[in-house]
């Protein structure tokens, strides 16, 4: 696709697991931008949201052992990327009474890393889940998370429920397109690389549901 479109701007979103493996080859393919979801800078807190955790040995970390080992290649994945000179942008789920009070060490801790953006999305419960029973979070919860988060990072607004259009079409300055950081054109890669298939994997159950949003307009 690279060498046929050598214009296209490209991107990945991703849970970070598997990130730091494939930094070169993101690199390499003159990705622009990537999306790491972050919901948590705090093992214990993120228990709270992680079923489990894949290990490098393919093994499932359960509880803090396995939220430690989801941040600490988040974290790496993103210090690599910024690094590289590839934007980011941090989505966090919002879920009330576990981490809506702490949307603001995200941001500030993801800025510290070299992350551009951040988009705060309202969780949507799915039926079924552990997660299932928590009760979306309102506008006016949401207001006050990316406000505090705002203290930190740019927040990206238009689109509460998905990952699109994290380049930017709208103009307003929420994008990562709208604050200067995507090029025009990316350069030509540098050599050959395969795209991962997937980032790894972390059992997120109740962490994402469907929706309807085409990431043109504001859901929430």
């Amino acid at each position: 696709m690279r060498r046929a479109h050598p214009g296209l701007l490209l991107c990945l979103s991703t849970n970070g697991l598997a990130l730091p493996d494939h930094v070169d080859a993101l690199t390499a393919l003159g990705v622009g931008h990537v999306t790491v979801t972050l919901n948590a800078v705090d093992p214990e807190l993120g228990a709270r949201l992680y079923a489990h955790v894949t290990g490098d040995d393919g093994r499932a970390l359960h509880g803090a052992e396995g939220a430690a080992h989801l941040l600490a290649r988040q974290e790496e994945g993103l210090t690599r990327l910024t690094r590289a000179g590839i934007a980011v942008k941090v989505n966090t789920v919002v879920v009330p009474g576990i981490n809506d009070a702490h949307v603001e060490a995200v941001a500030r801790r993801a800025a510290a890393l070299g992350a551009s953006l951040i988009n705060c999305i309202g969780l949507i419960p799915v039926a079924g889940t552990p997660l299932g029973g928590v009760e979306a979070p309102g506008p006016r919860l949401m207001d006050a998370v990316r406000a505090a988060a705002g203290r930190h990072l740019p927040q990206m607004r238009h689109c509460a429920r998905c990952r699109a259009d994290a380049a930017g079409l709208l103009g307003d300055g929420g994008t990562l397109g709208g604050l200067g950081l995507l090029p025009m054109q990316p350069e030509r890669p540098r050599h050959g690389h395969g795209l991962p298939s997937q980032s790894g994997q972390s059992g997120m159950s109740g962490l994402s549901g469907r929706s309807g949003c085409t990431g043109r307009q504001r859901c929430d």
